[in-house]
């Protein structure tokens, strides 16, 4: 296996977010969007974590080559603080537009549905996302398919490094503008690695479209990590959210 196949598969799955516009400098101005006819266009972000633009370039990826060819490559043009310690602050970094801080428990993200192994209660207490979600956050309203459980201590952490409030993210933004935002994917591994969900989530924690779930997820002892992507799960979530 090559270096680049390795590293491919230590991501284990790339992020999706659905995005209606193509252009953070266009999604402002409806007058904008209409005269370059953009008002009914979708944008697909790829995020893949572990890679190089020079593994990717150097890469035998055919498919993401002829992505790259048909769209776009961004680079952040702001330092996250602590990105290699804590890999949350680099998706808080792009979702505020500031250099920033997020909360080491950023990576706990769930589907409101999904079921958890919860230690509140009980060792062996389990309990759905959106429970847990009610339960941390004290919100009792859920509109997003998706939770992040540490949005009050990412709110925290953040405002230690930066002004610059969770009322500002893009998803929260996105919100306010009436344009739909969905995540489909996970980084798991032996340890849950959601923190993705920081660059979609309002500032509640929650994403209105996508799924997180384990079920994204099977495990697989003949691959480098453990676990491998259900295709067909993610292929059938992507279908339907992305008709939101």
């Amino acid at each position: 296996m090559s270096k680049t196949s390795r590293t491919s598969v230590l991501t284990l799955f790339f992020f999706l977010l659905l995005l209606l516009l193509l252009a953070l400098t266009v999604i402002w101005n409806p007058k904008v969007l209409n005269a370059q006819g953009l008002e009914n266009k979708k944008a697909v972000v790829f995020v893949v974590d572990n890679i190089s633009l020079s593994e990717l370039v150097d890469s035998n990826t055919p498919n993401f080559h002829s992505l790259m060819e048909r769209g776009g490559i961004a680079q952040m043009n702001i330092r996250a603080k602590s990105s290699l310690s804590n890999r949350g602050s680099t998706y808080l970094s792009l979702a505020l537009g500031v250099r920033t801080l997020a909360s080491i428990k950023g990576g706990l993200a769930y589907d409101k549905d999904e079921v958890v192994i919860s230690n509140v209660l009980s060792p062996t207490n389990q309990m759905t996302g959106q429970k847990l979600y009610q339960q941390y956050i004290g919100i009792k309203r859920l509109k997003g398919q998706v939770v992040n459980l540490a949005v009050i201590d990412t709110e925290r952490t953040s405002l230690s490094v930066s002004s610059k409030n969770l009322g500002e993210l893009f998803g929260q933004m996105a919100k306010e503008e009436g344009l739909t935002i969905g995540l489909v994917g996970n980084s798991d591994t032996s340890t849950q690695r959601r923190e993705s969900t920081m660059l979609a989530m309002d500032k509640e924690g929650q994403i209105p479209y996508g799924s997180v779930s384990s079920n994204l997820l099977k495990e697989d002892i003949a691959v480098l990590g453990g676990v491998r992507l259900e295709k067909r799960c993610c292929y059938r979530k992507r279908k339907k959210y992305f008709q939101k």
